[in-house]
């Protein structure tokens, strides 16, 4: 293997491999498939003929001096015909003890030595700070060196979407730790295996009976809660969409007259544009949008701003606690494979799912939206009720 000078610039930028230090000692920088830099000792204990492998910590703690340093002394050992491995190791362990940080001053390192990775550095980091300051509350002001994987499985909450993202948080940050030395394993990992084999229950979005869906949907129209949240939650009954594709619908995103909501790829789940089928129910909701005060884009508004999640979660509250938003999705896909003849792949286009390849997207795309109409007309008749197709036809 070819030797180089590994200077600090090299050391930034090496891809990943293994590249050996020009210095003579034996010392070599392992890049892995993630990035990670570690330096790494190789050599023959005289005498002996065996060929010892040490590692000497990661290349985000260890500067090149230091490794060299280390890397010639285990070359000496060697050629003496003492196994250096031992009093690396001894060495490492005493200033790991020493070193070892409170878990939040890990993790502050972890998201330190991986923000210039991250697409959105400060939110990014404010999500680890959130999650991790919650649901290891017990854990964070002690000496990572003194945490069990029994410690982990305490705190975590792993029925929860944020409990998980936690759990991830603490691995990513462990195995840190453990290149570096500081700690001798991941707890996280272990205490992660534990937690693994028992599944943790899954929380299914809570749907609404289709039978019931009209009156619920007449409770929302008479609610004395916010317009905007009246509208958003009938628009969400009717569309199919999910919460914050409607709370941020903008009315450049309609065509009325082809009778086409688009939403684009960015607010999509999957990042696929979704064109959506506007049904006479749909069109009398967004007539009574026209009328809410303010002005801008945004559809369901509140003054110039979008109309808030929670405030769409609120209103659903009030009429039923036990349900969820997103539910109602749940609830028009089962009426439509008890009441209609489309087969599945139209119903979870209906609803933005995807189906198939892009190809195969593209063309379903110009076949399906006449199809996904008819079905999305059926739907907001039942749901709507006449009333509402009359309403649309005055207002048109």
């Amino acid at each position: 293997m070819a030797r180089r000078n590994l200077t600090k610039r090299f050391i930034e930028r090496a891809p990943q491999g293994r590249h050996t230090d020009a210095s003579g000692f034996g010392l070599s920088l392992c890049v892995d498939s993630r990035g990670r830099k570690f330096w790494h000792w190789r050599g023959v204990v005289k005498g002996t003929g065996r060929q010892v492998t040490l590692g000497l910590g990661s290349a985000n703690l260890v500067s090149i001096d230091e490794a060299r340093e280390q890397a010639m002394m285990a070359k000496k050992k060697a050629r003496q015909g003492i196994n250096p491995q031992p009093e690396i190791v001894q060495q490492n362990a005493i200033e790991a003890a020493t070193l070892a940080p409170t878990l939040r001053e890990a993790i502050a390192d972890c998201i330190k030595a991986r923000k210039a990775t991250w697409k959105n550095p400060a939110k990014t980091e404010r999500r680890w700070e959130k999650v991790t300051e919650s649901h290891a509350a017990r854990l964070v002001n002690r000496r990572v060196d003194a945490i069990e994987p029994k410690d982990i499985q305490a705190s975590i909450d792993r029925s929860t979407n944020m409990g998980n993202e936690a759990l991830g948080y603490l691995n990513l940050t462990f195995d840190m730790l453990l290149a570096h030395g500081v700690v001798k394993e991941n707890v996280s990992r272990q205490a992660a295996k534990v937690m693994l084999a028992k599944p943790a229950e899954c929380k299914h979005h809570e749907s609404l009976p289709y039978r019931n869906a009209p009156s619920f949907f007449r409770a929302v129209a008479a609610s004395t809660r916010s317009a905007p949240a009246r509208l958003a939650l009938q628009w969400i009954m009717l569309s199919g969409c999910r919460l914050q594709e409607a709370c941020k619908a903008r009315w450049s995103e309609f065509d009325l007259d082809a009778k086409v909501w688009t939403v684009p790829a960015g607010r999509m789940k999957k990042s696929n544009e979704w064109d959506v089928p506007l049904t006479d129910a749909m069109l009398a909701v967004l007539e009574q949008a026209r009328a809410l005060p303010g002005a801008g884009d945004y559809v369901f508004r509140n003054g110039r701003k979008p109309i808030g999640g929670e405030a769409v979660r609120r209103l659903k509250g009030t009429l039923d606690d036990q349900v969820t938003v997103h539910g109602f999705r749940t609830t028009f896909a089962t009426w439509a494979m008890e009441n209609t003849d489309a087969d599945e792949a139209t119903i979870e286009r209906c609803i933005g799912h995807v189906v198939g390849s892009a190809s195969r997207r593209a063309y379903l795309r110009s076949t399906m939206l006449e199809a996904r109409r008819a079905i999305m007309e059926s739907w907001g008749g039942f749901v709507a009720g006449p009333a509402t197709k009359a309403a649309a036809v005055k207002a048109a």
